[in-house]
């Protein structure tokens, strides 16, 4: 695990993927976590067409604007891109002014040079800038109101009310299961949603669900599948499971998207672990854990990449090592990201059997109908 005093502190998290269906089923409008579940990536490239012309881009770590962007909610991702793209077009006129002033050959040659560059950086983010309206537009055209009553339900309030909801949950959640514009594929994981936040419906709720969505036998199947998973559908109370008491860190202020309130749990799991404050009832340690009187301080200036070695191993703190069985997901590695950025002695890393997408998972629950 490494050398020195705080690689003996390095601890590994195995975790399947029970701890949080939540995460895996809601939408998550960061950018590429959105592209992902809403349209067609093969290869990490997200290809789409604009205006007749086929445009790509591409999810790699090595593009520095991929890097910034992917994990950002895809409004604060375009704000970002629009400024990078005035910069850049600002620069080249400014640079262009500067070196046509000059009648020699080396301002003209400078010209020359200089304009070329600049057309292939403004035409980067141009890309992306486009790829960021395609999911702004389908946003607003297919999301925006399934996204409020996602929050409302995984959250149990409303954003502008304080710690309930104030309509009829059912009847909402049943004018989108008959409205003929949201898919099949929404309006099963909007009935999965609901399932989960009530911890299991009655089989007479469940039948007036898959009724007014109009399920067929196999999509019906599919959610009856999450029994096989150990998600309790039936509300019975003989049936019903104790769910996992991991408490959750009120993460929602003034600044928070009202379609993005919730926060993987995945990202308590791991702040609570940096603080020495997991529940040993709840992770249960394999060997006996050697207590540290060091202090862990958030930092906002320094972004430490989860996966990523420092360039000087010296500087390397403690690390976390969480492995998810059955899948994680991109909103979950989106909170690796923020606890690394925030917490600068800790080097975390995640792995996973494989990274997972809602379409993905109801796949794969569908298909566990033949085994």
């Amino acid at each position: 695990m490494g050398e020195g005093f705080e690689k003996d502190r390095s601890q590994l998290i195995i975790i399947d993927r029970s701890f949080d269906w939540t995460s895996l089923i809601l939408h998550e409008l960061t950018f590429q976590a959105m592209a992902h579940d809403n349209f067609t990536i093969k290869n990490n490239v997200f290809m789409f067409t604009e205006n007749g012309a086929q445009k790509e881009v591409v999810f790699d770590d090595k593009d520095e604007v991929c890097a910034e962007l992917r994990h950002q909610h895809i409004y604060n991702a375009a704000d970002a891109v629009r400024f990078k793209l005035k910069n850049c077009v600002d620069s080249e006129l400014a640079s262009t002014v500067d070196a046509a002033q000059s009648t020699s050959l080396a301002g003209l040659s400078y010209v020359m040079k200089k304009i070329p560059q600049q057309q292939k950086i403004v035409e980067n983010y141009s890309r992306y800038m486009s790829a960021l309206k395609q999911c702004m537009d389908f946003y607003g055209k297919h999301l925006e109101d399934i996204c409020i009553f996602e929050q409302d339900l995984v959250m149990g309030k409303e954003a502008i009310v304080e710690d309930k909801i104030t309509y009829d949950v059912k009847k909402k959640l049943i004018s989108f299961l008959t409205d003929n514009n949201v898919s099949i594929q929404n309006k099963i994981r909007l009935i999965i949603l609901y399932i989960v936040s009530m911890n299991g419906v009655s089989k007479d709720i469940f039948n007036e669900l898959v009724q007014n969505a109009q399920l067929s036998p196999a999509d019906i199947q599919t959610i009856l599948n999450l029994n096989k998973l150990g998600v309790t559908t039936d509300a019975d109370e003989n049936n019903k499971k104790p769910q996992q008491t991991i408490p959750r860190k009120d993460r929602v202020d003034e600044n928070t998207f009202q379609v993005s309130r919730w926060t993987p749990k995945i990202k308590d799991i791991l702040e609570y672990c940096i603080e020495n404050h997991l529940d040993p009832d709840e992770f249960p340690y394999v060997s006996v854990r050697e207590q540290t009187t060091e202090k862990y301080k958030a930092s906002s200036s320094r972004y430490n990449a989860t996966w990523y070695k420092r360039k000087d191993p010296k500087q390397e703190g403690s690390r976390i090592i969480l492995f998810i069985i059955g899948g994680v997901t991109f909103s979950e590695m989106r909170s690796v990201y923020e606890v690394s950025k925030n917490f600068k002695n800790s080097n975390i890393i995640i792995g996973s059997s494989h990274i997972t997408t809602p379409e993905d998972f109801l796949k794969d629950l569908s298909d566990l109908g033949e085994h």
